[in-house]
């Protein structure tokens, strides 16, 4: 008996623990969130809207390799990646959460190719990215952004 409290409480301390080492985490990632000039391999264009048939709000940001422009990449096709936020979060979310950084590292040390990386946002934040009645959240994904 004694022994399962003892466990418990350890337990209950590892996890309050861990719980607030992530939140100091996610403090210090939304800061340097802010200083996008220590990003060396790719660019970020945030808050872009597009027209989509589908539905009326439809936004997204994009992460573009540095070389995209480049000249002599013009007939170059980079692999793209889409990006869905998660519930209550936006098309910012993935760079706000240091996703930019670890995207950054992952290209520079040739673990990914370059990459284009699309975050996409349905302007309601809890659709699930699926069609619904009024909202055809899926369809502007699939058909009109891509």
């Amino acid at each position: 008996m004694l022994t399962s409290k003892i466990l418990t409480s350890s337990l209950v301390l590892l996890a309050t623990g861990l719980c607030c080492a992530d939140v100091d985490g996610q403090r210090r990632r939304r800061t340097s969130w802010r200083d996008r000039s220590s990003l060396k391999h790719i660019l970020f264009v945030s808050d872009q809207k597009f027209e989509s048939e589908a539905l009326a709000n439809a936004k997204y940001s994009i992460f573009v390799p540095k070389s995209y422009d480049a000249k002599e990449n013009a007939q170059k096709r980079y692999p793209v990646v889409y990006f869905l936020h998660g519930m209550l979060e936006d098309q910012n979310r993935f760079g706000s959460r240091g996703g930019s950084k670890v995207l950054d590292d992952a290209i520079a040390k040739k673990v990914l190719p370059e990459v284009i990386f699309v975050c996409a946002y349905d302007g309601n934040r809890r659709s699930f990215y699926v069609n619904s009645r009024n909202r055809l959240v899926e369809t502007m994904i699939v058909r009109d952004l891509v």
